[in-house]
């Protein structure tokens, strides 16, 4: 059946070590505090076979990490940061929806960069991604509220198209010296807005 895992007691933190492959069920990790602590260099630290991956619960990295759901959806309810370093995230996700429902990289925590496959959608629920290298969206890019995208000093890419399917919302981007690519359309009507500044 799907695979579980929830801290002890309120306000408990969950720590991903080693690799959890959960195959054909789906994986949600409930906790105060979610640690991936799993280096991307020895696999996903979390994978499914088109099955959801469901973070409830703030996530931080304490190491580079990625996942890998064959197509199932990846779903962060909450924020997701890297506090001490800043650590790369990847998601494969195939054609499936890759949902940040918090903000990404806030309060100092930035993120070193942060992609995803060309596969389904990332859809931006939060109001900002921050990481200190570039941001790639492969796939089509939804938002879901007012944005800021900012990187340091690397690019921010879109591979494909960005809408904003429900309300019009606005589109920041602070790239610092990298560059602006977007290689798909803007949607519209509704349409965000948007503004790149270097």
């Amino acid at each position: 059946g799907p695979v579980g895992m929830r801290s002890g007691g309120a306000g408990g933190t969950v720590v991903i070590e080693g690799s959890v492959a959960s195959g054909t069920n789906s994986a949600t990790l409930t906790g105060g505090h979610i640690d991936l602590n799993r280096d991307s260099a020895g696999g996903a630290a979390i994978s499914t076979s088109g099955q959801p991956i469901v973070f409830n619960g703030p996530v931080s990295l304490t190491a580079n990490s990625s996942l890998a759901s064959g197509g199932g959806n990846v779903d962060f309810t909450g924020t997701l940061d890297s506090p001490v370093t800043a650590y790369t995230l990847s998601v494969t996700k195939g054609g499936g929806t890759l949902t940040f429902g918090g903000i990404v990289g806030g309060a100092g925590n930035a993120l070193a960069s942060r992609t995803t496959d060309g596969g389904g959608t990332v859809a931006i629920d939060g109001t900002a991604v921050t990481t200190t290298g570039g941001q790639t969206y492969n796939g089509a890019v939804t938002l879901g509220a007012a944005t800021t995208l900012a990187t340091t000093n690397s690019a921010v890419d879109f591979g494909s198209t960005l809408q904003s399917p429900t309300t019009a919302s606005t589109l920041a981007v602070h790239k610092a010296a990298g560059p602006l690519a977007i290689g798909g359309a803007w949607a519209c009507p509704p349409s965000p807005s948007r503004s790149a500044h270097p």
